[in-house]
């Protein structure tokens, strides 16, 4: 935590300096934290076309630079968060995108394997712009305190079928119907009453056991 002090002797220079070297050590660290959680002006820019194309589309719906943060490497993410439990990781490994306890901001895994390809291909095939936008408005329903994986997937599908229609994403019918299937499921056994946890199935990070109880570590619930 930074902190000013107020120097009113020459023998608390002496205390002054140490306090500025904390704060500088602590804006090394936050600094280190923002390199690998990307937002802003410094969204990949993939990323930042999916989420100017939703805002266009949906303009209601759209969703600032500064809510989303790209995840660079999710094992440094671990660390960050203190998320120590291998189960739990594992979870987190398996998400595209997530969210802390239906809040902003929009947590998008870059090392998650279709973010990988989409990195370098998205000029040649928009289509990944359009899945990468659609994935976007799902986690927004999170994000606005709804932990209903039938309104995230069916936000989702109704975008995907919407730049379907006006022929914005080519070649998706299979991707298309990987999110209906999903969707299916969650309808069929109710999943979203509450039966499975929002965003893992089929469970859920144990967050009282995974996350230690340290004032350096953000203690974040993920939904």
């Amino acid at each position: 935590m930074k902190r000013v002090l107020l120097v009113v002797l020459g023998i608390v220079l002496f205390f002054s300096f140490a306090e500025l070297t904390t704060a500088s050590s602590a804006t090394d660290n936050q600094a280190e934290k923002n390199a690998n959680e990307l937002t802003g002006k410094n969204l990949p820019p993939y990323v930042e076309a999916a989420r100017k194309q939703l805002c266009e589309e949906l303009h209601p719906e759209c969703v600032g630079s500064e809510q989303i943060r790209y995840i660079k490497n999710i094992e440094v993410f671990f660390s960050e968060h203190c998320i120590t439990n291998p189960v739990d990781q594992d979870l987190y490994r398996e998400q595209q995108a997530f969210v802390f306890s239906y809040k902003f901001p929009i947590f998008l895994n870059g090392d998650y394997p279709s973010f990988q390809l989409a990195s370098k291909e998205y000029l040649r095939n928009p289509s990944f712009v359009v899945a990468l936008a659609g994935i976007i408005r799902h986690e927004r329903v999170h994000s606005n305190n709804d932990p209903s994986e039938v309104h995230g997937y069916g936000a989702e599908i109704q975008y995907l079928e919407r730049m379907q229609k006006k022929g914005k994403f080519e070649n998706g019918e299979a991707y298309l119907a990987k999110v209906k299937s999903l969707y299916g499921q969650y309808v069929t056994d109710k999943i979203a009453n509450g039966s499975i946890p929002v965003s893992f199935a089929p469970g859920q990070p144990s967050v009282e056991s995974s996350v230690p109880q340290q004032s350096n570590c953000e203690i974040s619930q993920v939904r």
